[in-house]
């Protein structure tokens, strides 16, 4: 029984992954984002994210890093960047790249 319901939760979330609401709620955080507003990027973007939006992903990484809009934490932070890398997305690769270096200092 347990399993039914966790994949009708999971069929539920994916198909909410590929929403025209999901596009919509993307790219008003990416507009609140550059607004310097980033308790509400925050907010918008990390639904993206957790469907695999690598922009997203490294967006909610560093918003969280950096404790801009939310909590600061390192650790969650370079979860959601190393997501993001993994999708080769450029920006979270070269971040990883800066934050071995600076560990290694």
């Amino acid at each position: 029984m347990k399993k039914f319901i966790l994949l009708i939760l999971l069929s539920c979330f994916l198909s909410a992954c590929a929403s025209p609401y999901m596009v919509e709620e993307y790219e008003q955080g990416k507009y609140y984002f550059k607004k310097g507003n980033y308790k509400k990027a925050y907010e918008q973007l990390f639904p993206a994210a957790v469907c695999g939006n690598p922009e997203a992903q490294y967006a909610v990484g560093y918003l969280v890093y950096y404790g801009y809009g939310v909590d600061r934490d390192e650790v969650i932070g370079i979860f959601w960047i190393q997501k993001s890398a993994e999708h080769h997305y450029p920006r979270a690769i070269e971040a990883l790249k800066k934050m071995r270096c600076h560990c290694h200092s």
